[in-house]
Formats: structure tokens, sequence, C-alpha cells
């Protein structure tokens, strides 16, 4: 019988691998997040609320996506421990079932992207159009590098995804922090 206490110290889990999973999600939340910090310090609440807009778009297709790749997570684990070339089939079939999903959601978002404004919250914010395309630009990659992520922790490399993750919220912070002030 494992309890709360005996479940860090006994329990068949690594705890800096769950450590690192996540720190590796709260990375990500302050990756998607820190545009509407700064927006707030540099610009004020109607670019805050134009950008939550646009980004409230972009969170509903991102969980779809988080969703589908978190799905494909159990199975990565258990090939990773018994046929890599299998591991590797599997991966490329999930890639493109991503892509099939992934792909038509996001152009269908970008042409669709003013429509989606006017039935959600009405043309007066139509202002959010840019905030829109460039976040639908950074969600191809995003998704991408989730269903990678997911991959890399099934092989045991945990740290090579929080390190990755990590460089892309500094990155991310250092071009907003460029980015807001001029361009909101």
């Amino acid at each position: 019988r494992i309890g709360w206490g005996g479940l860090l110290w006994r329990a068949p889990i690594r705890f800096s691998g769950v450590l690192s999973i996540w720190l590796i999600q709260s990375v990500v939340i302050v990756y998607l997040y820190v545009a509407t910090v700064l927006l707030s310090f540099f610009r004020g609440i109607e670019e805050v609320g134009l950008y939550q807009a646009a980004l409230s778009f972009i969170e509903v297709i991102l969980v779809a996506s988080a969703i589908l790749s978190t799905a494909f997570f159990p199975v990565f684990s258990r090939l990773a421990k018994a046929s890599r070339g299998t591991l590797i089939s599997f991966y490329e079939e999930s890639f493109r079932t991503l892509l099939f999903f992934g792909v038509p959601c996001g152009v269908l978002a970008l042409f669709g992207a003013k429509t989606l404004l006017d039935l959600v919250y009405g043309p007066s914010f139509h202002q959010a159009l840019p905030a829109l395309y460039l976040l639908l630009a950074g969600f191809l990659l995003f998704i991408f590098g989730g269903l990678n992520g997911y991959l890399l922790i099934a092989m045991g490399r945990e740290k090579v995804v929080l390190g990755i993750t990590l460089l892309g919220a500094i990155l991310n912070l250092i071009l907003n922090l460029w980015a807001i002030p001029r361009f909101g």
C-alpha cells in the first residue's frame, strides 16, 4: 500500500522526470501569457483585450492539438521501451495525423479570421486581426513542438525538452520586449 508519504520515495516513478514535466508545463504557460502581461505594462487595457480576443481562438486550437498529442504519449512511452523502429513509424503516423487536423484548422482560421472575430466579438474587434495572424503562424510551430516534446519525454529526454522550452520562452520574452513597445 502506497500512501502520500511513500508516493515520492517508494513508488516506481522518477521524481526528477515528474518535476521536469511540471516545469515544462509551467514554462509553456508563461510562454503563452507573457505577451498579455507585457501589453498591460506597455500599451494598456484596450490592446490587452484585442490580444486576448485573438489568443482565445488560438487557445481552442491548441487545446485540441494538445489533446491529440497527449493521446499519442502512452504509445510513445510503450514503444520507446520496446521497438525504436516501430516508435519512429508511429511518430511519423502521429505527425501526419496532426498535419491532417492542424493545418486545415490553421488555414480555416487564417482565411476566416475576420468572420470569426465578427461572430464572436463583433466588428469592433477587427483591430485584433494582426495579432491573430501572428499567433496563427506561431500555432503551427507550437503543435508540432508539442508532439516532438512528448516523443522526447517518452524516450527519457525530459531535460532536453525543458531546455528547448526555456530557450523558446526566453526568445519569446526578448521578442515581446522589443516588439510590444514599438508595435503593440
